[in-house]
C-alpha cells in the first residue's frame, strides 16, 4: 500500500510539472483572442450576476463595456488582459465577483517558488505607508511614508490600481483596505517580478531617501504571524485582556481590569467545527458571569451565513429573518463558448432542489427566510459593542448590521464595513473559465437583501461609534477602537448598559 501511494504520488507529480510546462508566460493573444475572451465575460455577468445592476446602470455598464474593448486592438499576454478587464468588473461592485489566473499559471508560479514581496503596505486615501517593519533589512520603520516604488511615484501607482480593487457598493473603507492587500500582486503583475525592490521613503520634514528591500525566500506564514503578533501587541495595550478560552477562529478572553467584560475576536466565520464553539463560548460567558461584551469582527471577511445565523441566535432578543430575499438567475452555470462550473454538490442541491418560483416569478432560495428564534439557554442579554473595519466582509457585515436591527443594546465601533449594510451577492458560486486565456471569473449565484427597513444606497454597516485612525496614531501603536471600546463600558458601579 504504501509503495501504491508513493507511485501514484509521484506519477500526480509528474502530471502537475507537465502541465505547468505547457503553460507559456509569454504568450502573446490575438486582439481576436481578447474580444472573445472578454465577450464570454460580458455575457457570463449578464446571465449569470444576480446583482449586476445593483450598483449602476445598464448604461454605465454599457460605456465601460466599449472602453475595455477599445483596449483589444494589440496583442496582450494573459495577465496583461486580466489587469485591462479588471477596471470593468470593478463597475460590478460586488466584492464576491472576482478575475483569477487560470489554472495552468497557477501550477507555473507556484513551481517558480517565487519569495513574497518584500514590504507589506497600508493605503490610506491617496497616500502609501510601510504597514509593518520588514524583516530583511534595517532602517525602515512601521508607517513611514512610502513616495515611490521602483521609480513609479505612489500617486501614479494608486491612480492605476485603485480601479482593479472593490468592494461591496460605495465603501471607499473597503477600497483602501483591499487595495493594500492586493497591491502586491497587482504591482508584480504589472512590473514583473525582481529580486529587489527599491523604495523611497518620504520623512516627517519632507526629506526622501531609497532603500532597496531584497527579496528573500522566507515564510508567508512567518510574516503574517509577526504581524498578527503586532496586532495583538497593540489591542492588549490598549485595553489588557487574558485569554480564557480559543477555538479554531475565534477567541474568548476577559478585561483585566473588570472580569465581568469579555472581548469574543471572531477571525472567519466558519463551518460546523466554529458553529458548535459557540455554545462552549457562551457557556463559558454564562459562567463567568459576563454582563458586558465586546464582539471584534475586524479584518473578517466572511464565510459561512449559517454560522453568522447561529451567532445571531445568541445576541438578538426577538426572532427574525436572516435573509428577505435570495434571488438567482439561473439553476445552471452554463455560458455558451465557456467552460462553466458550480461550487460544489451542496451548491448544486441548492440550486436544482430548494430553488423556488416565488409570486413574481424569481427564483427564491426558502432557506434563510423563514422565522429564526433567539436561543433560550445561554442567551446573551447584557449590552454589546460590535467592532468592525473596511475589511469586514459578506458575514461580518450582515452580523453587525442584524444585531444591531433586532437588539436595541448592541452599538457598533470603528469604521464602515467593506460589506454592505443591506446584503450583498454571495451564497453559492458559478465558474467560468474564459476560451483563450482560460482566466477563471467567479460569479456569484444569489443576490441577498435583508430584513431592514429603507432603501440600499451601497453603503457598509455605518458604526454608531465612528473611529478614524492618523498615521501618528498608527506609529505610537494605538488600537483606538479598543480605547473607544474602554470608554464607553461602564464601571462595576453602574451596570445598565453601555454609556451613551
Amino acid at each position: 500500500m504504501k509503495h501504491l501511494l508513493t507511485f501514484l504520488f509521484s506519477m500526480w507529480s509528474v502530471w502537475a510539472m507537465a502541465q505547468a510546462t505547457d503553460y507559456d508566460p509569454y504568450r502573446q493573444f490575438t486582439p481576436d483572442e481578447l474580444r472573445q475572451d472578454f465577450d464570454v465575460l460580458q455575457r457570463a455577468l449578464t446571465e449569470l450576476h444576480p446583482g449586476l445592476f445593483r450598483y449602476n446602470t445598464p448604461d454605465s455598464l454599457a460605456v465601460a463595456y466599449g472602453q475595455t474593448m477599445a483596449k483589444m486592438n494589440q496583442p496582450m499576454s494573459d495577465v496583461a488582459f486580466g489587469l485591462a478587464i479588471r477596471p470593468y468588473i470593478g463597475q460590478v461592485r460586488c466584492a464576491h465577483t472576482s478575475l483569477t489566473n487560470s489554472k495552468e499559471r497557477q501550477r507555473y508560479l507556484k513551481q517558480l517558488h517565487l519569495p513574497p514581496w518584500p514590504i507589506s503596505v497600508l493605503v490610506k486615501d491617496d497616500r502609501m505607508f510601510v504597514a509593518t517593519r520588514p524583516l530583511q533589512t534595517t532602517g525602515v520603520a512601521a508607517f513611514e511614508e512610502i513616495s515611490s516604488l521602483d521609480g513609479h511615484s505612489t500617486h501614479e501607482l494608486l491612480a492605476h490600481f485603485r480601479p482593479m480593487v472593490w468592494g461591496d457598493g460605495y465603501t471607499k473603507t473597503a477600497h483602501d483596505g483591499m487595495l493594500s492587500v492586493v497591491l502586491p500582486a497587482l504591482y508584480r503583475a504589472t512590473y514583473g517580478f525582481s529580486d529587489t525592490l527599491r523604495v523611497g521613503l518620504t520623512d516627517s520634514s519632507g526629506h526622501v531617501r531609497t532603500v532597496a528591500i531584497p527579496a528573500r525566500a522566507m515564510s508567508a506564514r512567518r510574516l503574517a504571524r509577526n504581524a498578527k503578533a503586532d496586532t495583538i501587541r497593540r489591542q492588549k495595550q490598549a485595553l489588557p485582556t487574558r485569554t480564557v478560552l480559543s477555538r479554531r477562529g475565534l477567541q474568548l478572553a476577559v478585561v483585566r481590569e473588570d472580569s465581568a467584560v469579555a472581548v469574543l475576536k471572531i477571525e472567519r466565520f466558519g463551518d460546523g467545527p466554529m458553529r458548535r464553539s459557540f455554545g462552549t463560548v457562551f457557556d463559558e460567558i454564562k459562567r463567568r458571569h459576563i454582563r458586558q461584551l465586546v464582539i471584534d469582527v475586524r479584518g473578517n471577511l466572511g464565510g459561512s451565513a449559517q454560522t453568522c445565523r447561529d451567532l445571531l441566535r445568541y445576541v438578538v432578543d426577538r426572532p427574525f429573518v436572516f435573509w428577505d430575499s435570495t434571488v438567482a438567475n439561473q439553476r445552471n452555470a452554463h455560458v455558451d463558448g465557456a467552460k462553466t462550473w458550480i461550487s460544489g454538490p451542496f451548491a448544486y442541491i441548492d440550486l436544482h432542489f430548494r430553488l423556488r418560483r416565488d409570486n413574481n416569478g424569481n427564483l427564491q432560495l426558502p432557506t434563510y427566510r423563514k422565522m429564526t428564534r433567539p436561543r433560550k439557554s445561554s442567551h446573551f442579554d447584557g449590552p454589546i459593542l460590535i467592532l468592525t473595519d473596511g475589511l469586514s466582509f459578506s458575514a461580518a457585515a450582515i452580523f453587525p448590521s442584524l444585531a444591531r436591527e433586532f437588539n436595541a443594546d448592541v452599538k457598533i465601533v470603528g469604521r464602515e464595513t467593506g460589506g454592505g449594510a443591506y446584503g450583498c451577492n454571495a451564497g453559492q458560486s458559478f465558474f467560468v473559465e474564459l476560451p483563450n486565456t482560460r482566466m477563471i471569473v467567479k460569479i456569484p449565484a444569489y443576490r441577498i437583501r435583508l430584513p431592514l427597513p429603507g432603501r440600499d444606497t451601497g453603503r457598509g454597516v455605518l458604526p454608531d461609534y465612528p473611529v478614524s485612525y492618523s498615521i501618528d496614531d498608527l506609529r505610537q501603536g494605538r488600537d483606538k477602537d479598543l480605547e473607544q471600546v474602554k470608554a464607553l463600558l461602564v464601571t462595576d458601579d453602574k451596570r445598565e448598559g453601555i454609556v451613551p
